[in-house]
This record gives structure tokens, C-alpha cells and sequence, in this order.
């Protein structure tokens, strides 16, 4: 079995491939140029993303050699689908809960306090944005940038919690940069699907233990990679300047004036001392 066929399962794009393909496209669009401004969405979508990235990961490590039925490409599809669906069920639901639960000092269980981008979407997006930025960085060289699995798999961990402590420091930039990379990243996947490039087998070099899969970077897949980050370079940038006065980034903005303002009247001196 050659390389391509080892990672698609064929040499030919199969209806459900095309189908994945299609449905990653659009998730990679509506995280690129939506994730802001409809943070319930972006809540969704990345649930759906997650929950059925790992039912795929599980599914592929457990994989016996023959498959798993007469239909293991669409077993291999419509399963860790039918999971994601059910998670974005969840995070949809839970969205509010994350308010509550990310709350602490800076007040963001008041309903008027910047919610829509962090706390209905913020969850979902680090841990996508942080798992997107993980594997597209390891994918840049053939033997992956980190070689060692253990190594692999605790950056893998780490990045998303460097996210998380960052967004208590910058509000605004890292929601935008998490939708922005995970949508491009999953745009590419979609083009991978339809197009073959082998820019899927990094990803399963990465997150496949059960199979050994041969990596080889050829231009078709650098320009895959740089397309990738230039995407997410310009969906960010769009999505700043286009949602600039939308609900979401003007409720970040006016928060940070008021604690701004609040700062410096704290500090002024009182006349009356």
C-alpha cells in the first residue's frame, strides 16, 4: 500500500471523503470570518471540531488491521461525526456555564462584561486554537519538529494553557488569533481531503500511534503550510477591522476603558485629603 493510500484510505476521493472535505471547508470559513461575531457558533463548531477529533483519534489507535466493518472509511467518518454533533449539543449548552466557571476577579459572570467573546466561545476556541497551532508548527519538518511522542504530546497539552494565560492579559487578540488558525487550519484539512497532498499524514504521524506513517514534505505541502498561516493571518486582521463595531469587540474594548478609567481615578490624588 503507498503512502497516499495508507492516509486516505485510496487513491480516489471517495463521496464520504468529499462530504468531510466539504463540511471541513465550511468549519474552516465560519471560524475564519465568524468566530467573533457569533460566539454561540464558534461554541458549536469547535465542539463539534474537538469531540469528533477525538472519537477520530481513538478510532484510529484501536483500528485492527482489516478495518472495522465492510464500511471502515465511512465507519471512520460518520462515527466521530455523529459524536461531534453531540458535543456541540454540549458546548452550546454549556456556554453560559463557562462564564461562571472563568469568573474569578474579573467579573465574567456580570452579563454586560465583554461575554460574548470570552465566555461563550473562549473555552472551545483556546483548546482548538491551541491543538491547531500545536500540529501545524510540528508539521514543518518530515521527522515532525519534536520527534520524541512524549515530547510531542506535552507540547500538544502545554500550548492551549499558554493560550489560557495569555487571554487574562490580552482580552481581544488571542479569541481572534485562536478562531482564526484553528478555521484556517481546518480549511486546509477540507483542501487536503479533495486534493491528496499528504498534508493529512503529518497529522497522523502525529496523533496516529497505531500505524507508522511515512511524512514527506513536498512543495504542494509547504504551500499548503504557508497558505495556512497567511489565511490565519488575514482572517485575524478581517475579522478585527470588520467586527470593529459589532457587539463583541466593542464590549471588550469598552470594558478595558472602563478599567483604564477606573485605574487612573483610583490613583489620582483626593482633594479632600
Amino acid at each position: 500500500m503507498n503512502n497516499e493510500a495508507a492516509t486516505y484510505g485510496g487513491q480516489y476521493i471517495t463521496p464520504a471523503m468529499g462530504v468531510a472535505g466539504a463540511v471541513l471547508i465550511v468549519i474552516g470559513l465560519c471560524l475564519c470570518f465568524l468566530g467573533v461575531r457569533i460566539p454561540k457558533l464558534t461554541a458549536g463548531i469547535t465542539g463539534f471540531v474537538i469531540f469528533g477529533l477525538i472519537t477520530w483519534t481513538g478510532l484510529i489507535n484501536q483500528r485492527p488491521v482489516g478495518g472495522y466493518n465492510s464500511h471502515d472509511s465511512v465507519t471512520m467518518i460518520v462515527v466521530p461525526a455523529g459524536l461531534g454533533i453531540l458535543g456541540a449539543g454540549i458546548c452550546i449548552v454549556l456556554a453560559h456555564a463557562a462564564t461562571c466557571l472563568l469568573g474569578g476577579n474579573e467579573g465574567l459572570c456580570r452579563p454586560d462584561y465583554h461575554k460574548p467573546v470570552i465566555a461563550q466561545s473562549l473555552p472551545n476556541a483556546l483548546a482548538l486554537g491551541g491543538l491547531a497551532l500545536a500540529l501545524y508548527i510540528l508539521c514543518w519538518r518530515e521527522d515532525l519538529v519534536i520527534a520524541n511522542p512524549i515530547g510531542r504530546a506535552s507540547f500538544i497539552a502545554i500550548l492551549p494553557m499558554m493560550l489560557a494565560a495569555v487571554i487574562w492579559l490580552e482580552k481581544l487578540y488571542v479569541p481572534l488569533f485562536c478562531t482564526s488558525m484553528s478555521g484556517a487550519y481546518a480549511f486546509m484539512v477540507g483542501v487536503d481531503f479533495l486534493a491528496h497532498t499528504g498534508y493529512l499524514t503529518g497529522i497522523r504521524a502525529i496523533l496516529d500511534g497505531n500505524h507508522r506513517m511515512h511524512y514527506v514534505l513536498n512543495p504542494r505541502i509547504y504551500a499548503l503550510l504557508s497558505v495556512t498561516g497567511v489565511m490565519c493571518l488575514i482572517a485575524m486582521a478581517w475579522q478585527l477591522v470588520s467586527n470593529r463595531d459589532s457587539a463583541p469587540v466593542a464590549d471588550v474594548k469598552k470594558a478595558d476603558e472602563e478599567a483604564e478609567a477606573n485605574a487612573d481615578a483610583a490613583s489620582a490624588p483626593n482633594p479632600s485629603a
